[in-house]
């Protein structure tokens, strides 16, 4: 079981002051499943989705979403990619993506706004060019979040705190996060 524990991540994503979450868009399927092994993921269906059509034979290449495996496989994918990348992973990022995510998901607190930002920026060039894009980043503080293109943010995240609107609810592992509040 390559998870990291649920409890551990939630308990270090309240350790410091400052807080971010991202998670990694799509990571069943940026890891494909080796060709010989493709058969436990074969499915049947008629062409057209017409019954009276003949009955077509498929199997898919990238892991799914609710196979028990797959958190692990990719999880271990995402891991070992540190180790093929040609940028310097640093010490700290390794941590971070051994340490502080849960499947897809990334919680992670810091003393420091500045540090936040350097390991979001970080991360999103080291793991991109594996193919694991961090997208929906949220955090409690403004210029982290604005240290990340729009698309890669949670949408209203900080706007709406800033506009005097109803507090953003950013929901990470079953746990609701109010960033503006927090």
């Amino acid at each position: 079981d390559l998870n990291n524990r649920l409890t551990v991540v939630l308990l270090n994503f309240r350790m410091y002051r400052w807080a971010y979450t991202t998670d990694v868009k799509a990571m069943f399927n940026q890891v494909l499943v080796p060709p010989n092994q493709r058969d436990v993921l074969r499915f049947v269906w008629w062409r057209d989705g017409d019954p009276q059509k003949e009955i077509l034979d498929y199997r898919m290449k990238t892991h799914i979403f609710g196979g028990t495996w797959s958190p692990s496989a990719t999880t271990y994918a995402m891991r070992k990619s540190l180790d093929l990348v040609k940028q310097k992973v640093e010490p700290e990022i390794r941590q971070i993506v051994n340490k502080c995510f849960y499947v897809d998901d990334c919680l992670k607190s810091v003393d420091e706004i500045a540090r936040g930002i350097m390991q979001l920026s970080r991360m999103r060039a080291i793991l991109g060019e594996a193919s694991f894009e961090l997208a929906k980043v949220s955090s409690n503080a403004e210029d982290v979040v604005k240290s990340v293109p729009e698309e890669c943010r949670v949408k209203g995240c900080i706007s709406l705190a800033l506009d005097g609107g109803l507090p953003h609810v950013e929901h990470s592992l079953g746990q609701g996060w109010r960033p503006a509040e927090d």
